[in-house]
């Protein structure tokens, strides 16, 4: 091979590639503000001025009396890995960053959003709560005092609306409580207790509705839900309850699942069932499609905490319009996978 040609394939090109490689990391260095790859761009350097020193013997005209083709072909491909190497360095790093900022932005964003949603829930348990108790009151003692029926039959309808809208504010408790809490913290329930105490309450303030729980062989079982859990459910038999025109009887059965897994672990199954009109469909509609519109909303909160517990425990949720029954299936805590990510 010729010496020009040598010179020119194994010095020039890898000096001026080792050059640009040097250049362009610096330059991003300096507008990533971060001082790490220095030791790369000190090792171009110095492979540069191996070349450089290749240049000046070429100049001399003693390169070709020691120049090695197979030597100068390794120091080569060195130069040109190293320069490779470099580049793909500077960009993941560049990645980095950008990735840095954009999680510096986004947690900024939901540190926003926490305080927002703080600020809502402040107004809406206490200012919207008051004044909308205020309004059932008022309406209450008026209606006491009414004679004329029709009358009294208006200032009923704003006294149940006003007391709907105050449950509503109750409600936004549970989903700011499952917005600020930790996504992985769950608690041990063994539902068969811990459902007893929300249901006596419902079972108090819907006297048109008969409650009964049905544990089976799941008294001793546990799962891995947020606290809200329980109440949710509650919740929930109390829309059922107050979307009945008359009486209604509500089950909840508690039941073992059949094994899915292959590893024998039987999630553990709660019915809800009523001889009413169970839950409204447009509620329905709005948690399986997963979003509310204007012309198609949910007409209240419950359905839809019930199924931001149920998701965070693990559990699925099916419920059909039309159909009185809706049914939850949760993995009993000893068999839930901690890996399993909770949306």
């Amino acid at each position: 091979m010729v010496p020009t040609l040598i010179f020119v394939v194994f010095t020039i090109v890898p000096l001026l590639v080792l050059g640009v490689t040097i250049v362009y990391c610096s330059i991003r260095v300096y507008s990533l503000n971060d001082k790490r790859p220095v030791l790369l761009i000190a090792l171009l350097t110095v492979m540069s001025l191996h070349q450089l020193t290749e240049v000046g013997r070429f100049t001399a005209g003693v390169y070709a009396e020691t120049t090695s083709v197979p030597s100068e072909a390794f120091e080569t491909a060195a130069d040109l890995l190293a320069s490779a190497a470099s580049y793909f360095v500077i960009q993941q790093l560049t990645d980095l960053q950008t990735a840095q900022s954009e999680l510096e932005s986004s947690n900024t964003a939901l540190e926003e959003r926490s305080s927002m949603v703080a600020v809502l829930n402040r107004i809406l348990r206490h200012n919207v709560r008051n004044d909308v108790n205020l309004i059932a009151g008022h309406a209450a003692n008026i209606r006491r005092r009414a004679t004329d029926d029709e009358f009294r039959e208006e200032l009923q309808t704003i006294e149940e609306t006003a007391l709907d809208l105050a449950k509503i504010s109750d409600r936004t408790q549970r989903i700011n409580q499952l917005l600020t809490e930790d996504p992985t913290a769950t608690t041990e329930l063994r539902l068969s207790e811990c459902l007893e105490e929300p249901l006596r309450d419902v079972a108090r303030a819907t006297p048109n509705a008969t409650i009964s729980l049905h544990s089976g062989d799941t008294e001793t079982v546990t799962i891995d839900a947020p606290s809200t859990f329980p109440i949710a459910v509650a919740d929930v038999v109390e829309q059922i309850a107050d979307s009945s025109s008359g009486d209604v009887n509500i089950d909840i059965t508690l039941t073992r699942g059949q094994a899915t897994d292959g590893q024998g672990s039987r999630p553990v199954v709660l019915v809800i069932d009523d001889d009413g009109a169970g839950l409204p469909d447009v509620d329905i509609d709005a948690i399986e499609t997963d979003e509310e519109t204007p012309l198609r909303h949910a007409t209240g909160l419950s359905l839809w905490c019930l199924k931001w517990a149920v998701k965070r425990a693990g559990g699925t949720l099916d419920a059909t319009p039309g159909d009185a029954t809706l049914t939850i299936q949760v993995p009993e805590a000893s068999q839930r996978d901690p890996t399993t990510p909770d949306q």
